[in-house]
């Protein structure tokens, strides 16, 4: 990436993890490539400080000399960058919790999304928004490969479920479907697993966007993606 290529701001996800041979605390991991378009390089010195809900990272330049916080510095390999946060277990955080992280010039800030079982960072193809999975996880729920899937778009949220009732025609499905305003999309697979694409007339209905975070509630039979209200993260 060169220099015309840098943007202001990025969102990404990160993921808390127990910190081996550590059982009171958790590790937070941010290792991407992308990082150093933001100035955060190998054997850069940066101040954390801690929120009741997350964590921001400065780059020591940039610090105020008052704050208190804790000086890391950020380790390298190839051109990703790796820096880890500790965070201690508590009734805020637990291994598995997500976190919403903005990167932008010398400023790395965190904070704690709503629990989930998923997130993902939407994509752009076409310079529209687009979302892919894949995964044996969609098989395991029911998701399987040729399923056909009702969707529909409910208070924000964008609601999958797969049709269950083998005594229904495709014909009569399709007349249940123009009914109650849904749409109808096949299961695929890629090489090794099914995949699901949420399309951008979708995602535009609910209000997501290319970059924006979206996260996953699913169960057997049914999947909900809906965005998270990033601002009133503070983010």
């Amino acid at each position: 990436m060169n220099g015309t290529d840098i943007i202001n701001m990025k969102m990404g996800v990160l993921h808390v993890r127990e910190k081996k041979n550590s059982p009171l605390c958790l590790d937070v991991v941010i290792r991407h490539a992308c990082i150093a378009d933001f100035g955060f390089v190998h054997k850069k010195s940066v101040l954390v400080t801690y929120q009741h809900d997350g964590f921001t990272v400065v780059l020591c330049d940039n610090a105020d000399a008052n704050c208190d916080g804790r000086i890391l510095h950020i380790g390298g390999c190839g051109n990703v960058y790796r820096l880890s946060v500790r965070l201690p277990k508590n009734s805020i955080f637990s291994d598995g919790d997500f976190l919403a992280v903005k990167y932008e010039h010398g400023i790395i800030t965190a904070r704690k999304l709503p629990s989930a079982q998923r997130y993902y960072v939407v994509g752009l193809l076409n310079h529209d928004a687009y979302l892919k999975m894949s995964g044996y996880w969609l098989s395991d729920i029911g998701f399987t490969p040729d399923t056909t899937v009702t969707v529909s778009t409910v208070n924000g949220c964008i609601l999958f479920n797969a049709w269950m009732d083998k005594s229904k025609s495709y014909r009569e499905l399709v007349q249940f479907s123009r009914k109650n305003k849904y749409q109808i999309i096949q299961i695929r697979k890629n090489e090794i697993a099914s995949t699901l694409e949420i399309p951008c007339y979708l995602l535009n209905r609910v209000g997501v966007a290319s970059g924006d975070i979206i996260g996953v509630h699913y169960c057997y039979g049914r999947i909900k993606f809906f965005k998270p209200g990033l601002e009133m993260l503070g983010l």
